[in-house]
């Protein structure tokens, strides 16, 4: 398969509430490349297995600035040429009737190449690994999830590599009726201080909510 990709950034010129400062007028380009993915999926018994290879090559990708010394604040920009070729890998096993589980796997390599440089050469924008397990319970009405994420080998900035990070997240839902469900989300129950990004944004310490839903 072959996917073709353009994206604007249509809010790039706002104020944004995190950084404070935006880009400015007509200096951001859609992002634009292609995709190229290929893989194979086999089914037998109660198991599934997928495997898959992709390359993805873009122009424009959208970032953030650097810091700016006086007033820190960063703003979006275009930050070059992006490429990132990678094989994916997920098993899945329907033990019976009640429980489910899933592992999977992802190896990649996220580049970017930033023309402006001095000297323009391809370096590391985002984590190699990407690996998940699942495992579901599933009876009459109730339907209850853990879900492991990790995202590793993660890119050098600002003078250190970006910690990796590990979510483990619990969801446990209800129908109270065909049209009614109540759904209770445990998040990051291990309490990590994972970087949700490479500027040092944390995720939210362990926090859990509870949704009620109604369809018509």
């Amino acid at each position: 398969m072959v996917y073709k990709h353009r994206q604007s950034l249509p809010n790039a010129n706002r104020v944004d509430s995190y950084y404070g400062k935006k880009a400015a007028a007509g200096t951001l380009k859609p992002e634009e490349g292609w995709t190229y993915e290929t893989g194979i999926k086999k089914i037998y018994d109660n198991k599934s297995i997928k495997l898959a290879v992709f390359h993805m090559d873009f122009e424009n990708k959208i970032g953030w600035s650097d810091k700016d010394p006086g007033t820190g604040e960063q703003y979006a920009i275009n930050k070059g040429d992006f490429r990132n070729t990678g094989i994916e890998a997920e098993f899945t096993h329907n033990v019976n009737d009640k429980w489910r589980y899933s592992l999977g796997i992802g190896y990649g390599n996220p580049e970017v190449k930033d023309p402006s440089t001095a000297n323009p050469k391809w370096v590391q924008d985002d984590g190699r690994i990407d690996a998940s397990a699942s495992v579901f319970y599933s009876i009459s009405k109730l339907t209850s999830g853990l879900t492991y994420k990790y995202l590793g080998d993660r890119e050098y900035y600002g003078g250190h590599d970006v910690p990796s990070r590990s979510r483990l997240t619990w969801n446990t839902s209800y129908d109270l009726t065909k049209n009614d469900n109540i759904t209770l989300t445990m998040n990051n129950l291990l309490d990590k201080d994972n970087y949700s990004n490479r500027y040092g944004n944390l995720d939210l310490p362990y926090n859990w909510k509870i949704t009620y839903t109604r369809t018509f």
